[in-house]
């Protein structure tokens, strides 16, 4: 069964990579300006163009000499930049306008967050599953019903299932939950029960089994900010 939050795991995982490029690239600028500031570089106004093959560089002069450098971040031509250059090597420059490696910055921390947020939470669900394979205690839950929803944007049909327990710890009736999944799972339920791995020692920690070697399931306890609705 495919589950939804392999789905987001793999969209986090992109955004963190996404985050970090951008992230070392805005930085790697800063980095340049701030030594070519230090190592007493001399500032001068440059201007995007298009080169001979049709790449966007800046042109800057420096002792009455032309020189272009080449720029990864981006600019319209003729829109100006700040260079600093070493007045020793001409040639060796960077652009020292914030305005243009800040946002490299800004875009690549807040994709890497909300990429390792995503990771963090599927991280999390794995530790809790080994917790409870090592220390759980596995129990019979009564099927209650079959849930479906709609997650945006695609607006996808997605199934989870909801259940009843006793709870091996405290002896309550205790609502459990799965995880939502992207095919009915009504083909896995065939008795009305489902197999529920639970801690003894918290009623909110424990994972629905909906197949063999399918663990699903997460904690209670904020799960509606982590996976998207899944609650007793």
């Amino acid at each position: 069964m495919r589950r939804l939050s392999d789905q987001f795991t793999m969209i986090g995982g992109l955004f963190l990579f996404v985050g970090l490029i951008s992230l070392l690239n805005g930085l790697f600028h800063a980095a340049g300006s701030v030594w070519m500031t230090a190592a007493g570089g001399v500032e001068t106004a440059g201007v995007y163009i298009k080169d001979e093959n049709e790449q966007t560089c800046i042109r800057y002069e420096a002792d009455g000499k032309i020189y272009l450098l080449d720029c990864f971040m981006g600019g319209k031509p003729g829109e100006q930049a700040a260079v600093r250059y070493l007045p020793e090597n001409p040639a060796t420059a960077r652009v020292t306008d914030a305005d243009k490696w800040s946002p490299y910055i800004g875009s690549g921390v807040a994709f890497a967050a909300v990429g390792a947020a995503f990771l963090y939470a599927r991280i999390r669900r794995n530790l809790l599953l080994k917790d409870l394979l090592k220390n759980g205690v596995s129990v019979q839950a009564q099927i209650d019903e079959i849930e479906s929803g709609s997650f945006p944007p695609s607006r996808r049909k997605c199934y989870r299932v909801q259940a009843s327990m006793k709870h091996p710890g405290t002896g309550r009736c205790v609502k459990v939950s799965s995880g939502w999944f992207l095919d009915h799972p009504g083909k896995h339920l065939t008795d009305g029960t489902v197999s529920v791995l639970a801690d003894p020692n918290d009623e909110d920690r424990y994972y629905v089994k909906l197949e063999r070697g399918e663990m699903s399931g997460y904690r209670k306890i904020k799960v509606n900010s982590e996976y998207w609705g899944n609650r007793s």
